[in-house]
């Protein structure tokens, strides 16, 4: 069977190979309508009962060809990736795992050439009700050049005025460097005759300062019922570069086109 994915403007085709009571064997295809657009094609092993463990391996084309070969299901799976660059290729190797509101991941990265890239990433999430918490712990080492991270953040959203209001948190440390706090919220919904999405954003890096910054857009559809959109956007940051002066952008459009639905 083949559906239009208007998109990324590809055609999906999948194929039931073998099947019985307990899995079935898939070949899908992604197929582009327009030149040079990506396409990929994978076989897989898929269990009837989703807690079983399937397979699938995937081979996909582009600028940065990759294969994929994944094992295992939502409790643990191991997944082996290989992207071809122009300077060689990278092999991404990581198992992960969920159970209940908790799911982590652990992932080496391995990058050829001579000082090949070597990485490794470990980090788990925690979710309860409307909220994310999240740590993660990683090391790069390219030649003389090693490098030791870890990350903390929490996210959430909860419905507020008509809208969905989101925010977050992250704290990045990095040997020998300052501490980075990234605060950020988000909200969106219903204001008048459109919607209205604004949100703010703060960096701050100890003993250096702070950068804040916002944006707002403001969306009127079909305003003179000829199918189009009126939109207003405006900007503001005021940057951590003290070489770099604060700015604000404003900008009124309206575009014509046929509506395709909220």
């Amino acid at each position: 069977m083949a559906d239009k994915d208007l998109a990324n403007m590809s055609v999906r085709r999948y194929l039931t190979i073998y099947s019985n009571p307990f899995l079935k064997v898939v070949g899908k295809s992604l197929t582009p309508t327009t030149p040079g657009g990506p396409s990929s094609a994978s076989i897989a092993v898929e269990p009837i009962n989703n807690a079983l463990p399937g397979a699938e391996l995937l081979i996909a084309d582009g600028q940065s060809p990759t294969a994929t070969v994944s094992l295992g299901g939502k409790l643990l799976k191991f997944q082996s990736l290989l992207k071809k660059t122009p300077g060689g290729g990278t092999v991404t190797n990581t198992v992960s795992g969920k159970a209940g509101p908790v799911d982590a991941y652990f992932s080496k990265i391995k990058q050829s050439g001579d000082p090949g890239l070597r990485k490794t990433v470990a980090g788990a999430n925690l979710n309860i009700g409307p909220m994310r918490f999240s740590a993660q712990r990683g090391r790069s080492k390219q030649g003389d050049v090693d490098t030791r991270t870890k990350i903390v953040g929490a996210s959430g959203s909860v419905p507020f005025m008509d809208g969905t209001l989101s925010g977050n948190v992250k704290r990045q440390f990095v040997e020998d460097q300052d501490p980075v706090t990234n605060y950020g919220f988000n909200w969106k919904g219903p204001a008048g005759p459109g919607t209205l999405r604004a949100e703010g954003n703060l960096r701050h890096v100890r003993n250096v300062g702070r950068e804040p910054s916002a944006e707002a857009e403001y969306i009127y559809k079909n305003p003179l019922g000829l199918g189009g959109n009126l939109s207003a956007t405006g900007r503001y940051v005021n940057p951590l570069d003290p070489n770099r002066a604060s700015a604000i952008k404003a900008m009124l459009r309206y575009t014509l086109g046929r509506q395709r639905g909220n």
